[in-house]
């Protein structure tokens, strides 16, 4: 239940983070937010932040090498001029694993792995009003 608290506690943050005019510096205060309440959770920001610059509608994909017996949150954050960012995760054979598709633009997926493997994180662009839109995604950790 506390994690839950935290979650939203983060959604209503980062919310609020900084103003549009400050992008793409918004991406890295964001998610300097997030690892601050993650850290708060036991969480810990994996590796780097991957980021880059979306147009409505556009999606890219990433490759995510994750450990057995840890639980992971992946946070993505966009820039003032979008408002909706999804994220899907999947096995490497294409089973979905989780996604957050709600309109939103502060996408978490959570899960935890039972043994090491390779994961795909699809990142999509649902709605930017003046493109490209920026996005970052921080891979945060707890376990083992």
């Amino acid at each position: 239940m506390k994690l839950v608290i935290a979650l939203a506690a983060l959604g209503a943050a980062l919310l609020f983070a900084a103003p549009a005019h400050a992008q793409p510096a918004i991406i890295v205060t964001q998610l300097d937010s997030a690892a601050t309440l993650m850290g708060n959770e036991g969480f810990e920001l994996q590796d780097e932040i991957v980021s880059g610059d979306l147009r409505q509608g556009e999606d890219e994909q990433f490759e995510l090498e994750l450990e057995g017996g840890k639980t992971y949150i992946i946070v993505g954050v966009c820039d003032g001029d979008c408002s909706d960012l999804d994220m899907a995760l999947t096995t490497a054979g294409g089973e979905d694993v989780d996604s957050d598709f709600k309109e939103d633009d502060v996408p978490m997926v959570m899960v935890e792995v039972p043994s090491n493997g390779t994961y795909h994180l699809k990142v999509q662009m649902a709605a930017c009003s003046v493109e490209p839109c920026a996005f970052g995604v921080g891979v945060f950790a707890q376990g083992q």
